[in-house]
């Protein structure tokens, strides 16, 4: 499969920089920009609203979305070519999700970005395992597992439809890449082994479709490492929910005897209940829900609030809780050195 392909078609302007241009026929464009706009807050993304249309500024990402005469004029503008690529992967599916039916997919100009992303890998499935009712181990073998060795970026991009995207492209029919972020869970570079944990959700989307019909010898395409990094610090908490209990296992595994932390795991049921062996000093407390709703983000604050010698703290879990906890803590006096909470799915409106 081809890797990355981008043209600068305004290299003056931001030097370095490679653009992704586009349009998204629409009549009704402020409605989707507003919609956007909250749908990009929704993810936890400041974007700045004005009367000419919608602005976004990243550390390494810049987006012009500007109203014309035929739709919304985009403009994306980044030094990585990664970024830039997951960037309009991301953007054609808010669209879809802000607009609804009512908006055709967006018209990405010819020849401005195609094939893969710069660190696309094939990955070939070695082993499955299910290591609890709502978890499934699979082992891939890669011979980019060195890439992973990292903890400052645990996550790894898959994509789920890589089978029909390789046989559309050599057909000429291109179809959209479905891609997912999960957790390396364990690597070995002597053997050339990855391993990730799939949350087999009660629905089923993309993810947990395939990880359910998995065969060895299968072949899936990945990309990254690409952030959900662990910041090591000699006093932490450490939360999650079942999406989070890889990253939570993997960071304990790797914290040194000196470290002291505590940690809250939520999952459905006691059969959900994994061990989490460390050297570190550590507690891990487990919330069962049992059908009940999440009560993570109450008893992460209720920790934080009661003990101010916590030096750092990283929690994952769904993005209200998340988006709940951030707004907690804003009441509390406690300054972390290492703060980091992550969004790591979204629940789907009742």
């Amino acid at each position: 499969m081809k890797k990355l392909v981008t043209k600068n078609r305004d290299q003056a302007s931001e030097l370095g920089a490679h653009h992704l241009y586009g349009t998204i026929p629409v009549l009704e464009r402020d409605f989707l920009l507003d919609r956007l706009s909250r749908h990009l807050q929704d993810h936890e993304i400041v974007a700045r609203r004005d009367k000419t249309g919608l602005n976004v500024d990243l550390p390494d990402l810049s987006a012009r979305l500007i109203t014309a005469h035929d739709g919304i004029r985009i403009d994306l503008a980044s030094a990585d070519l990664e970024r830039l690529y997951f960037t309009k992967v991301w953007l054609d599916e808010a669209i879809q999700e802000a607009g609804g039916a009512d908006v055709a997919e967006i018209l990405w100009d010819d020849h401005t970005l195609t094939g893969m992303p710069p660190s696309f890998c094939i990955l070939t499935v070695a082993s499955t395992e299910d290591i609890s009712p709502r978890l499934r181990r699979i082992s891939f073998l890669t011979r980019h597992v060195h890439r992973f060795n990292t903890m400052e970026q645990m996550h790894l991009r898959l994509l789920m439809n890589f089978n029909e995207v390789s046989q559309a492209s050599q057909s000429g029919c291109p179809i959209k890449p479905i891609w997912r972020v999960y957790t390396v869970r364990q690597f070995d570079e002597q053997t050339s082994t990855l391993v990730v944990d799939f949350v087999l959700h009660d629905e089923d989307g993309a993810g947990t479709e395939w990880a359910k019909r998995a065969l060895i010898g299968e072949c899936l395409g990945a990309a990254g490492p690409c952030g959900g990094g662990y910041s090591h610090s000699d006093t932490a908490l450490i939360a999650g929910d079942e999406t989070a209990l890889p990253a939570i296992a993997r960071i304990l595994a790797s914290l040194d005897p000196e470290a002291s932390v505590k940690v809250i795991c939520e999952a459905e049921t006691e059969a959900d209940i994994l061990a989490m062996p460390s050297r570190a000093e550590v507690e891990v407390n487990w919330l069962l829900r049992n059908g009940r709703q999440s009560r993570l983000a109450d008893h992460v604050f209720s920790e934080a609030e009661k003990n101010r010698n916590f030096t750092g703290l990283w929690v994952a879990c769904e993005a209200g809780e998340a988006k709940a906890l951030r707004r907690q803590l804003q009441g509390i006096d406690h300054s972390f050195r290492n703060l980091r909470i992550f969004s790591y799915w979204h629940k789907e409106p009742a």
